[in-house]
């Protein structure tokens, strides 16, 4: 029988020591509460300071109505009337539901799906599309699969749903969550240390400090925050460190000037966890899996074909498998991607199509001597895999250290004019290699500023107007090698061979030549000048419009780097330019002081850069029209302790095929709902609920690997299953997003301090993959927890999948008929925290 609540003894050693390097921290003391003035010195008297500084933590509640929104439109205004899908998620519900990346939101906000990058949690996926990453209101730099998003920074979120409106460039075309960042303590000293231990070897502390200060005569105060995690995971092989450093001040400088001002530094080590391979629908119903090793050792000095075709490939990584010889089975061809030398081009073929029937009997030979496995093609050998089993090997790594750093300048002059001017570095460098066929390397350094002016006039029964401008300067540098990528060559129920190994990315091989793709890699700037104004028009106490516009005129230059593995399609590209607009329309009508209805149509552009970096290597690809038609109800009731909100939304936007070049039209429609009920301080409740359809708006589907039979697989394994573009559309709504998704969460405290929460999480049956041969079951998982809660500690253990459900989570439509990640099983965590 499992246990869940294994012992947690063996790792406390580490964990007081990780807690040990961070005491220091923790030890600072506040600043003193009176300050003796020498006898003739001046007395000086502090400025009036303004108490709304109080920190958000400082919030217990889980309520979205707690706070006003200003995510969207530049102003603060209350969630109840803010005419788009706003999930307000607070430090309080943060910390009950124990978030710590971007995948664990899916669960909480209705019309958010989990889409598996590579095991890699850096993007949400919304409305069936990819959903940007905001900090302070400022764009992060683009972070699809590169390192899971740092958490260690937050204090609250902002959760949007559709295309960001005139407030800000253009942005990805699912959405945008806006991460409101730790904010200092002006009150009082204050901080916490927190310790927590879970199964998978899981340690992590965080210390979290701040208070006031005076730097001169001007009150000021500040916030630090580090946390440290050292931990395997649930698969074999993967673990999952990182370290956070954060930092934030603000200070008064005049009656009507402040600043706020802060950073982090995050650094990520971890692998790609790309999970089960060889995926057939009998491998995800009943977890049998095709066993067997390639038949051909490829690791020698070279290989000759059977047809002959190519003459002898020479190795010039011995003892790894031979590249140049699987290459001419790719939709890129011959050694370092020359389409002439492949089998497709000698086939008579002019595309990258990858289609076994029409392959002739040389061809099939050849590809089987490259790509067969140890197994009977006609009635294959199965075994039954185990979940933690996952395809890695010991010298596969995914590391990435970024930073970020803002600093906003707010201005009040008086009550009715505001403006601020919002400056925004955030930039990283990683790199990944895979030894199945996969490396990148990633680096972008990206610089924004942005000046917002807010003004309230006294026109009909009232105008509030946010405008400004904002220039973004963007230097981006993405390689790529993904020439040879046979996900399917080993058997990992079996140990790793040499002859599964290949050498990728920037590993050299005996020549000293990387192995960088002259067609994936690319390097770009841009520079994007935008001017924006949104006007909120009172007409009556009970209807209003807001109106949003935006014009933005981006620049860019482009290239494919030198020194490459081959430099025949390196040097610069064709730069360009374009200017686009977002405008948008939004009616909101007050039925009385607790319901509110809203609509918003919303037409623009939106933007969506190379998947390793964020750059421009499509030009004018990158920018595509998008549009958005919402309306639903929004209500507070019971006192303001029942908040409801329910909407409607039709889309028509694009779905960016990043790998394949292309960006894929895509039409969707759906209803999301969702509550929080807080009656008193002992109890609350969330829920949510979502119904979507989201459909390809083409005759074909994205490119990627093909779906292989159970025949195909034990034949072509070892080689690269794959095309760009070119496959049938099959109709329906398209692979990857449920239909119906739902949580219920709910805590309930006790007096005496004792607690549980828990609930369950439900995931509608799909399709695995876009050609729809492969289906994933429907799911529901239960999260729980008891806790005990004092003035200065608690102690909570939780746990997560606690039916031990097997489920999985659709990949990437590039590679969904190859790979397929299984879920975690059953886990828990013991926290201890101490406030002080």
């Amino acid at each position: 029988m499992k246990n869940p609540y294994r012992t947690f003894a063996a790792p406390l050693g580490r964990l007081a020591a990780l807690a040990l390097t961070l005491q220091p921290l923790a030890a600072q003391e506040a600043p003193p509460a009176t300050v003796t003035v020498p006898a003739g010195d001046e007395v000086i008297t502090l400025e009036k300071f303004v108490a709304n500084e109080s920190p958000i933590e400082s919030s217990q509640t889980l309520l979205p109505t707690s706070r006003p929104v200003d995510s969207l439109y530049g102003f603060e205004r209350s969630l109840l009337d803010t005419p788009r899908g706003v999930t307000v998620i607070s430090p309080a519900l943060i910390a009950q539901r124990g978030l710590d990346d971007v995948y664990d939101l899916a669960a909480l906000v209705p019309g958010a799906s989990v889409v598996n990058y590579y095991g890699v949690p850096g993007i949400p996926t919304t409305r069936g599309l990819f959903t940007s990453i905001y900090f302070n209101g400022m764009q992060r730099v683009w972070n699809r699969n590169g390192y899971p998003t740092s958490f260690g920074s937050l204090e609250s979120i902002d959760y949007v749903r559709g295309p960001a409106p005139g407030t800000y460039s253009a942005a990805s075309p699912g959405g945008f969550v806006n991460f409101i960042p730790k904010s200092p303590y002006y009150d009082k000293f204050r901080g916490s240390v927190d310790v927590s231990a879970g199964t998978n070897g899981e340690l992590r502390a965080q210390v979290d400090v701040g208070g006031p200060l005076l730097i001169g005569s001007k009150p000021a105060a500040y916030r630090v925050s580090i946390s440290r995690q050292d931990s395997d995971s649930y698969y074999n092989g993967i673990f999952n460190d990182y370290t956070s450093v954060y930092a934030s001040g603000k200070m008064q400088l005049t009656d009507t000037v402040k600043i706020f001002t802060g950073g982090e530094f995050y650094s990520h080590r971890s692998k790609e966890n790309p999970g089960w391979n060889r995926v057939t629908q009998d491998l995800i119903d009943n977890q049998r899996y095709i066993t067997g090793n390639p038949v051909n050792d490829l690791t020698g000095a070279s290989v000759t074909l059977p047809s002959g075709t190519g003459g002898t490939f020479t190795n010039t990584s011995p003892g790894f498998v031979n590249r140049a010889a699987l290459e001419t089975a790719t939709p890129f061809g011959g050694t370092r991607g020359s389409f002439d030398g492949s089998f497709l081009a000698q086939s008579g073929f002019a595309s990258s199509g990858f289609n076994l029937a029409n392959f002739g009997p040389a061809t099939l030979a050849d590809y089987r001597f490259l790509g067969a496995i140890q197994n009977n093609a006609a009635n294959p050998t199965t075994v039954r895999l185990n979940p933690k089993t996952v395809l890695t090997d010991a010298a596969d790594f995914a590391d990435a250290d970024t930073y970020l750093f803002f600093f906003d300048t707010i201005v009040t002059p008086s009550p009715d004019f505001k403006f601020t001017n919002k400056f925004f570095l955030d930039g990283y460098s990683r790199e990944k290699v895979s030894s199945y066929g996969y490396g990148e390397f990633g680096e972008n350094t990206t610089l924004e500023n942005k000046l917002l002016f807010e003004q309230s006039f006294d026109v009909l029964s009232g105008l509030n107007v946010a405008y400004g401008a904002s220039v973004r300067y963007e230097d981006a540098l993405a390689l790529t090698e993904f020439t040879v990528e046979p996900f399917n060559r080993r058997d990992i129920s079996q140990p790793v061979t040499q002859n599964t190994r290949l050498l990728s990315g920037g590993q050299r091989d005996q020549n000293g030549r990387t192995h960088w793709d002259p067609f994936g890699s690319h390097e770009s700037k841009l520079v994007t000048t935008g001017i924006f104004l949104t006007p909120e028009m009172k007409f009556t106490d009970d209807f209003s419009v807001i109106l949003s516009g935006r014009v933005d005129y981006a620049r860019w230059n482009r290239s494919v780097p030198f020194g490459l593995a081959a430099d025949f399609n390196s040097g610069p590209r064709d730069g360009d330019d374009k200017e686009y607009y977002n405008l948008s329309v939004s009616p909101i009508y007050k039925i009385n002081q607790t319901l509110t209805a809203y609509g918003t149509l919303q037409r623009g552009t939106s933007f969506q850069g190379f998947y390793v970096s964020g750059g421009v290597d499509s030009g004018l690809n990158n920018f595509q029209e998008s549009s958005l038609g919402e309306v639903g109800l929004k209500a507070s009731l019971l006192d303001n302790k029942l908040f409801a909100g329910v909407g409607y939304f039709y889309q028509e936007l694009v779905n960016f095929d990043t790998r394949g070049g292309v960006a894929f039209p895509q039409r969707g429609r759906g209803v999301e709902f969702e509550s929080a009920y807080e009656p008193n301080k002992n109890f609350s409740i969330t829920a949510n609920l979502t119904w979507q359809e989201q459909f390809f708006r083409s005759r074909t589907i994205p490119g990627g690997f093909v779906p292989l039979s159970e025949a195909d697989i034990v034949n072509f394994a070892g080689i690269f299953a794959a095309d760009f573009g070119g496959r049938p559309n099959p109709g329906g709504p398209r692979s990857g997003i449920p239909e119906w998704s739902g949580s219920v969460f709910a805590r309930y405290q006790f007096d005496n301090g004792f607690g549980v929460s828990g609930g369950p999480n439900f995931v509608d049956s799909v399709y695995a993959n876009p050609d729809k041969t492969l289906k994933l079951p429907a799911y529901v998982t239960l999260n729980a927890s008891i806790f005990y809660v004092q003035p200065t500690w608690e102690v909570t253990l939780a746990g997560r999948n606690l039916t031990d459900e097997l489920f999985f989570s659709p990949f990437d439509t590039f590679a969904a008929n190859s790979i397929i990640q299984p879920s975690e099983g059953i886990s828990a965590q013991l926290s201890f925290k101490y406030k002080f």
